[in-house]
C-alpha cells in the first residue's frame, strides 16, 4: 500500500484510494451520529405519554417513582459514551468542525 501511493506512476490509485478513505470516513461519522440522535429521540418518546397519565389513583411510592422518571427524560440528551467522552445528538457539528479544521491546517503548512 506505501509502495502504491509513493509511485508517481498510478495517480488514479491513489486518488481513488484517497476519496474511498474522505468517504468512508465521513460516512461512518455520519451514521453514528445519526443512530445516537434516534436513540435519543426514541428515548425522549414516552415523555407525552406519561404527561396524559391519570395520576389519581397512584400511590405516593410510584408518584414518587414516576416524578423521578420525568426528571430523567426532560433532563440532559441521552447519548452513548465511548472511551470516557460523551457522544451526544448533535456529535456530528463536533466532528464536522474538526475536520474544517484538519483541512484548513493541512492546507496553510503544505509543504510545495
Amino acid at each position: 500500500m506505501y509502495d502504491l501511493v509513493r509511485n508517481d506512476q498510478n495517480v488514479i490509485a491513489v486518488l481513488i484510494l484517497k476519496y474511498s478513505w474522505l468517504t468512508n470516513n465521513i460516512l461512518t461519522v455520519f451514521i453514528t451520529c445519526w443512530f445516537i440522535a434516534a436513540v435519543n429521540e426514541e428515548a425522549h418518546m414516552p415523555l407525552e405519554y406519561i404527561y396524559e397519565t391519570q395520576t389519581d389513583k397512584l400511590s405516593t411510592h410510584q408518584l414518587g417513582q414516576l416524578t423521578l422518571f420525568l426528571s430523567k427524560l426532560t433532563g440532559p440528551p441521552v447519548g452513548f459514551t465511548a472511551m470516557g467522552f460523551f457522544i451526544r445528538p448533535h456529535f456530528h457539528v463536533d466532528i464536522g468542525g474538526l475536520y474544517l479544521t484538519y483541512f484548513f491546517l493541512l492546507l496553510q503548512f503544505k509543504i510545495s
